[in-house]
């Protein structure tokens, strides 16, 4: 096996608008993503890909794949209805 560094750095500020900045930093080149476009770039070839995963079309129900609505959903159901059964996680969980 060749010898292998990685690096991984997560950064979020609140301003006008949240943005998360996760960097991986591999032997071979770095990932940049921005939870909308992702960068690759090859420290042997020098060369950049931009990877945009933006989806215009997307709501509020589809983020995440739809679990932060559903998580939300399922917290007021909880809390109208009055059956904290429908939590199924907790701090201790996460």
């Amino acid at each position: 096996m060749k010898p292998t560094s990685l690096l991984i750095i997560g950064a979020g500020s609140r301003g006008a608008t949240y943005a998360r900045k996760t960097t991986i930093f591999g032997t071979r080149g770095t990932l940049t993503g921005d939870g909308r476009r992702i960068e690759h770039f090859d420290f042997l070839s020098d060369l950049r890909e931009i990877i945009d995963t933006s989806d215009e079309d997307a709501s509020s129900a589809t983020g995440h794949g739809g679990g932060d609505f559903h998580l939300v959903r399922c917290f007021i159901d909880a809390i109208a209805d009055n059956k904290p059964s429908l939590i199924l996680t907790g701090p201790a969980e996460a």
